[in-house]
């Protein structure tokens, strides 16, 4: 989650995902500003470098696995759980 607003991170992901441009993500969800946004992607970048660099993979090929069947279940929109970044 976005701090500050029940938006979650994976929201962007999927957004830019589908083609979508930072600014229509942005319209769609005003509670989250500019700066949450790029923080999120920045620290995404730097995660998935650090692994790859450390692992010794292919950035190209660990993205070109992803798929729809290995990605974690969406959790329901309960409660904050007081583990919110950004």
């Amino acid at each position: 989650m976005f701090v500050g607003t029940r938006v979650p991170v994976r929201n962007l992901i999927d957004s830019l995902e589908a083609g979508d441009s930072l600014e229509t993500f942005l319209d769609a969800f005003p509670s989250v500003s500019r700066e949450q946004a790029v923080a999120a992607l920045e620290l995404a970048g730097d995660f998935l470098t650090a692994c790859c660099v450390r692992g010794g993979h292919d950035l190209r090929e660990l993205v070109r696995r992803i798929s729809k069947d290995n990605q974690p279940e969406e959790v329901g929109w309960g409660p904050p759980a007081g583990r919110e970044v950004w």
